[in-house]
């Protein structure tokens, strides 16, 4: 393989045959590397004419004397049709990324993989880190790596193989879900939770504190599957596992629902049936979407900082770019309830939800 003036740090690493951290623990006089492998990367470097400041460190590239050391990716929803809500929370999940990146010297390039492939694409195959600021589907990552096998990977929510991840607390956040139902006398519960593993998660971490807080609690997990993508939901079938809970004989009077959508989907379909939030039924939800404060009833949640989602996915792809780590981690982000007026004690509901006999 060629190399040209402009390679990448990658294009260094699979023209040796090493891996992009390893050129990284070189240039940046980092980790452990072996001297054949040292003077093989050093060798690359002075025949592309490449100078140790243009790799500038961390700490000068924060205080501002970075010289654009790396090539990042930064993928995420920009914009499309119906999708206005999930577009406004993960573009300020981009930019606090793309800020954060520029802040330690990095080259940032936009993409989204998902609605512009091939654009991406031609990103993807020079970069040294790509960032996921939004959920991808299995073929966007297999894609990912077979163009740029040796690059860096970071994701926001959504674990993948290989990549180091960034999210909110789950079992914190289930758990805090379970002590405001317990401290608010809900005896009768049910979550609402997807096939997704951090959903998962906040479900379980719910329902084993809400038993160990109230042990005569009944609780009911309505579990729905995602569409083949593997990131989105399918409304109707929601919806139907809504209506069979409410015909059964389960007398529910708090609702959790693990995620953003399911959250909003059980919103509307309680409104659309005439159910009264909360007077009814009490509805807790999960996410830090902004438009919750302005609906009709705006939802209480267990939320997380959405600005800190995306510096600490810039600043976990600079940790691994400079090879002061060589295993992805998982980071968790501390989770907080936000109050709205779809949450109330039992004792202040009367006219719970009667279910058929």
């Amino acid at each position: 393989m060629a190399m040209k003036p402009r390679s990448s740090l990658n294009d260094i690493a699979r023209h040796l045959g090493i891996s992009a951290m390893t050129v990284s623990r070189v240039v940046n006089n980092s980790g452990a590397v072996s001297p054949d492998t040292r003077q093989r990367v050093e060798d690359a470097l002075r025949e592309l004419g490449f100078r140790k400041d243009r790799f500038a460190s961390i700490n000068a590239s924060r205080r501002g004397g970075g010289s654009g050391s790396w090539s990042v990716v930064v993928d995420a929803i920009l914009e499309a049709e119906g999708e206005r809500d999930a577009y406004d929370f993960y573009a300020r999940i981009a930019l606090a990324t793309v800020r954060r990146l520029e802040e330690a010297g990095c080259q940032v390039e936009l993409s989204d993989l998902t609605r512009q492939p091939e654009r991406g694409a031609r990103a993807v195959s020079g970069a040294d880190a790509i960032v996921f600021c939004s959920p991808v589907g299995d073929d966007v990552v297999r894609r990912v790596t077979t163009l740029n096998p040796g690059m860096v990977r970071v994701a926001a929510f959504h674990a993948q193989p290989r990549a180091s991840l960034v999210g909110p607390d789950d079992v914190a956040a289930g758990g805090m879900a379970a002590e405001l139902a317990a401290r608010g006398g809900h005896r009768q519960v049910a979550v609402l939770a997807s096939a997704h593993a951090s959903h998962g998660l906040r479900a379980a971490a719910f329902v084993a504190r809400m038993r160990e807080l109230s042990p005569s609690a009944q609780v009911a997990v309505l579990s729905y599957p995602l569409l083949p993508d593997g990131i989105h939901s399918d409304d109707a079938v929601i919806d139907g596992l809504l209506a069979a809970h409410r015909a059964s004989s389960f007398p529910t009077s708090l609702l959790f629902a693990t995620g953003g959508h399911a959250t909003l989907r059980a919103y509307r379909f309680l409104r659309a049936q005439g159910i009264a939030v909360p007077g009814q039924i009490a509805l807790l939800g999960f996410d830090a979407l902004p438009f919750y404060d302005h609906l009709d009833i705006p939802i209480t949640r267990i939320a997380f900082g959405v600005a800190a989602v995306g510096q600490r996915l810039a600043e976990e792809a600079v940790r691994l770019l400079a090879g002061e780590a060589e295993e992805p981690a998982r980071i968790l982000l501390p989770c907080t309830l936000v109050e709205g007026r779809s949450f109330v004690d039992a004792a202040a509901m009367p006219d719970r939800v009667q279910h058929a006999p």
